[in-house]
Parts: C-alpha cells; structure tokens; sequence
C-alpha cells in the first residue's frame, strides 16, 4: 500500500479517508452533525505513519503470523455448538432440496422407464430384503416428507406471531422431531 514517488514515500490509505469526507459533506443529513466534523477534522495518514503498518508484509503468512502473535482463531460455524433452531433450519432447508431432487427422479424414473410404479414394487419384493431392513427403508423414505411439513406447519405458526420466544423455540423444535418422527412410523408400518 505504499509507492515511491522521487524518493519520497507515499501512502494510497488515505482515498477512502477522502471519499467518507465527500460523502459527509454532500449529504445533507450529515452536513452539520457531528459525524460530519470528524470526518472533516480527521488527516490522511503521513509517510510517516504509513512506516508503523502492521499489515502482513509480502514474505508473510497469515495464519503464522496470528499464531506468532497468539491471536485467536474468528468464530466460524465448526467451533459453536449450534442451537436446535439453527440446525432445524439447516434440515427443513436440506429435507426441501432432496424431496425436490428425489420426486424429480421418481418422475422421470416413473415417466421414461419404461414400466409402472407396480413393476419397481414387485422388483423389490423379489429382492427378499428382510423386514427391519425395509421398515428402516420406509422410515429414511417418510421422515424427510414428515420432518419438511411438521417444521412446515411450524413456520406457519410463526407467521402469525406465536410461539417465537426462545423456550417456545425449543418446545415446538423438538415437538416437530417427535410428530415427524410418529408420522414415519405409522407410515412404515404400513
């Protein structure tokens, strides 16, 4: 962020300092407030100042040099434990994709194979997979339908304003799991 310009050091930095000071200035909402006179009041930084950059040099590494400086690591998604609303989210969210993904499949499957939905039947039943094995089959089949319109009608309560504290959150969170959960049950059982 420096240059050289006949012998003297020159700092590029200070053209967003310009650019929050015109800002300021023509904006008639800020021309006489006190965001306005600091703007105005503060200087582009000097050659001087440009020497006590603490910025990454161009030999250095990022992470070395934070860990050099014992900085901690910013928070990121695989360090917090994640509330139950968040991960419900992130599953209605991922439950929507793969019913799309999978009843687009089953159609075209259905529409350009070649057989009817009687023939994929027959086919498995031939197949003898033993009973627990189908009824887990059933379930990892029903729970996504069962988890997307439980959490479904959760959110359409909360568009009528009810149930957006956080204790009402977790009730209602693990309320859909249990009745999504019986849904798939009853289902596979059929």
């Amino acid at each position: 962020y420096q240059r050289r310009v006949h012998g003297e050091v020159e700092s590029s930095r200070p053209s967003i300092m310009m650019l929050a000071r015109c800002t300021a200035l023509s904006n008639p909402l800020l021309s006489g407030s006190r965001v306005s006179a600091t703007l105005i009041r503060m200087r582009p930084m000097s050659s001087q100042g440009a020497k006590d950059w603490v910025g990454l040099q161009n030999d250095q590494d990022f992470w070395k040099k934070n860990e050099k400086l014992s900085r901690p690591v910013s928070g990121h998604m695989f360090i917090y434990k994640w509330p139950l609303p968040a991960i419900m989210s992130v599953f209605h969210r991922g439950t929507g994709t793969v019913l799309s993904l999978g009843v687009s499949a089953v159609s075209l499957t259905l529409l350009l194979g070649g057989h009817d939905l009687s023939f994929y039947i027959q086919f498995v039943q031939s197949l003898g997979i033993p009973s627990p094995i189908v009824f887990g089959g059933k379930m990892l089949l029903t729970w996504p339908f069962a988890y997307h319109m439980s959490n479904g009608i959760r959110h359409l309560v909360w568009d009528t304003g009810r149930s957006l504290e956080v204790p009402q959150l977790y009730k209602t969170g693990y309320a859909v799991l249990a009745v999504a959960t019986a849904i798939s049950a009853a289902v596979a059982c059929l």
